[in-house]
């Protein structure tokens, strides 16, 4: 059945209308690599990916938080260090004191140890990595290792002192090293908990890797089907148009006819 030449232009006219816009919307999507952007494009994927990105940008979070810790418990290894070789080296000059020696050698190694017992305490006192002072016996600092808030604690149970073997008269040897003994296993204590974040570093972004995976998943473009998609988007344009411009009367196919 013939439909009107009028009405066939007017129906022409919509679906060219429809498919330009389908048309245009493929090429945006092509062009950002984004399958859904709104909600409209696929309500039901882009609240999961809105869900997907929150996680994720806790992850990133999280992950910021855990390079700060692991970058304290590096620093605070490396100023024990310090501190134990100090310590090291003071009790060379204690047991170089107790030796036979003349008076002037005597204060030379009294003057050393003396400088050696300032260095540890302005070391211990004045060390700090963002904010945090490095060589105390309580949590240097709690972080959170995931999006669930589980906490862990770097923290020293030992710490190294110059306080009590601060005068090479008075020292004893034992006393220094006890001291180098504290020192060392600071630095132990350090050492662990930045293996252990670096750790939970590599959970945390192998967790957020999962998601965005799923975001990519849910929300991007598959460019093959896109642009097989757009073809018969602009074939089918095409097929419309052409009668609509010359005016033609056709047969429309079944189910798009006008009465």
């Amino acid at each position: 059945m013939l439909s009107s030449t009028s009405s066939v232009a007017s129906l022409l006219s919509n679906i060219y209308n429809s498919t330009n816009a389908a048309i245009s919307s493929s090429m945006s999507q092509i062009a950002s690599g984004k399958r859904v952007q709104n909600p409209s494009d696929d309500f039901a994927a882009y609240v999961k990916a809105a869900a997907l990105n929150s996680d994720i940008a806790g992850y990133q979070t999280v992950q910021q938080n855990l390079t700060a810790a692991q970058g304290l418990a590096t620093y605070a290894a490396g100023v024990g260090n310090d501190i134990a070789a100090n310590l090291t080296k003071m009790k060379n000059l204690a047991t170089q004191y107790v030796a036979p020696t003349d008076a002037n050698q005597q204060a030379s190694y009294a003057s050393q140890y003396t400088a050696l017992v300032n260095e540890i305490a302005d070391e211990k006192a004045n060390s700090y990595y963002d904010g945090n002072k490095v060589y105390q016996a309580a949590s240097l600092k709690t972080v959170n290792v995931d999006n669930a808030a589980h906490t862990m604690s770097i923290k020293a149970d030992a710490v190294g002192d110059e306080t009590a073997v601060n005068n090479i008269t008075t020292a004893s040897l034992g006393g220094i090293q006890n001291e180098i003994n504290n020192a060392q296993t600071y630095v132990a204590e350090m050492n662990s908990s930045a293996d252990e974040v670096t750790k939970y570093i590599s959970l945390t972004g192998t967790a957020s890797s999962g998601e965005q995976s799923a975001v990519d998943a849910l929300v991007n473009v598959d460019q093959a089907a896109a642009m097989t998609k757009l073809t018969a988007q602009q074939v089918q344009q095409q097929a419309y148009r052409r009668p609509a411009a010359r005016g033609m009367r056709i047969s429309l196919p079944r189910g798009n006819q006008c009465s």
